[in-house]
């Protein structure tokens, strides 16, 4: 937030730290029960890799934004 916009906000709110998933604090493993994450895989194709959320911060996704 550039200095223009954090006389903005309200003073009480300044100080908030931004979110954390589960994911953002894992120490390690692949599985985050924490995060409700399934152990197992999908027992069918289609839904092959949604046992995961994904990533909180996609480098492509933020790269194409920032060239927007």
């Amino acid at each position: 937030m550039s200095l223009s916009m954090l006389h903005r906000v309200r003073d009480e709110l300044r100080s908030f730290a931004g979110y954390s998933s589960a994911r953002m604090e894992a120490s390690g493993g692949t599985v985050l029960l924490n995060a409700n994450e399934s152990p197992w895989p999908a027992t069918y194709e289609a839904a092959a890799g949604l046992n995961r959320y994904p990533q909180p911060q996609p480098l492509l996704l933020r790269q194409r934004l920032a060239d927007h």
